[in-house]
């Protein structure tokens, strides 16, 4: 677990340090942190019941000296129970033992034994803190110089955010979705509630087609389903035989069937064809309630020419010398559902 903050503050004026803090996990003294820390996000951390954590600010060279101190001081109810299981002794990280540090409650001290060569323009220290729950917690510093009697002292403070207390979720909700269906002609460029399969011949197929057009804002897209009133028919009874599911409408043998080409989605997704084979015919005269196709995202095409987001129905009929003469007809009727 990596703990990262970034520290901004006031520094009284005669002191001509410029201090930078970081925080984060960093268990091997004298290894830079990453950039990341300079990043204020990356002060965000996942609450736990314990951490090593270590603080590093910017100092001037040879700014410490024997009996200086530098106090840092969590927000209750963090508790700052010990130094690390490594302690800091060389602040300065230049190798040589600089002093050692104490905890008490929430507060940390190190106390310099020696003045500090500040190899690396730095001061690192090691505290281990418990009870970071869900919280914004303040770090204060502060230190004490001898030499210039106190004006060359550093202070500061900013805040460690813990499991996302410092986030805001914003909602909204829109409750009127939009949900539209037409049928239309095979260019989408005009309303049509008739298929005419025209005069039937035994030397050719007939065919018909029309497009289904669905506009919906619903997340997750809408489904259709559909029936019929029964076969292609006369009203005498005549009927033109349906065919079985993928089995080809033949030029010269009676049958009648349906091919269904799904279409797309504007916003992405699938939209996947149910019970009937898509490119292959089909039995059209189901009595009860089928599904068709289901899609899987919002659909918003444009008013007319939307081939891409449309689907295809076509409609095919062939006869035989036998098939009865007459009027024939069916009524097919669509249902569209919006999914949220």
């Amino acid at each position: 677990m990596v703990f990262t903050m970034a520290f901004g503050f006031y520094v009284p004026a005669g002191d001509a340090a410029i201090v930078t803090l970081r925080v984060g996990v960093n268990t091997t003294p004298g290894i830079p942190f990453p950039a990341s820390m300079d990043d204020q996000a990356s002060a965000e951390v996942a609450a736990a019941t314990a951490a090593d954590v270590h603080i590093r600010f910017a100092s001037s060279a040879a700014q410490f000296a024997a009996g200086d101190t530098v106090t840092i001081i969590a927000s209750s109810p963090v508790a700052i129970t010990n130094a690390c299981a490594t302690p800091t002794t060389d602040a300065d990280l230049d190798g040589v033992v600089d002093g050692s540090a104490a905890a008490v409650g929430n507060q940390y001290t190190y106390t310099f034994s020696a003045g500090t060569t500040a190899a690396l323009a730095s001061v690192d220290f090691c505290l281990r803190v418990a009870g970071l729950t869900a919280a914004n917690y303040s770090f204060l510093m502060g230190s004490s110089i001898a030499a210039g009697g106190g004006a060359n002292n550093d202070y500061g403070g900013s805040l460690l955010y813990v499991g996302d207390a410092n986030d805001m979720v914003i909602t909204a909700q829109v409750e009127a979705a939009e949900l539209e269906f037409r049928i239309r002609n095979n260019v989408d460029t005009a309303d049509q509630n008739s298929c005419d399969l025209g005069t039937l011949t035994t030397s050719q197929v007939s065919t018909c087609n029309y497009r289904l057009k669905v506009r919906t804002t619903a997340t997750n897209g809408y489904s259709m389903s559909w029936t019929s009133d029964g076969d292609l028919d006369t009203a005498g009874g005549a009927t033109i035989a349906s065919i079985g599911v993928s089995t080809a409408v033949t030029a010269g043998t009676e049958g009648y069937g349906v091919e269904f080409f799904p279409g797309a989605n504007t916003d992405g997704g699938t939209c996947t064809a149910q019970n009937i084979w898509a490119a292959a015919p089909d039995d059209p005269v189901s009595t009860t309630p089928t599904s068709l196709v289901a899609c899987t995202k919002a659909n918003l095409p444009a008013g007319s020419g939307a081939l891409l987001y449309t689907h295809t129905m076509d409609h095919k009929a062939a006869i035989d010398a036998a098939t009865v003469a007459g009027f024939y007809n069916q009524t097919v009727t669509y249902y569209v559902t919006a999914n949220f």
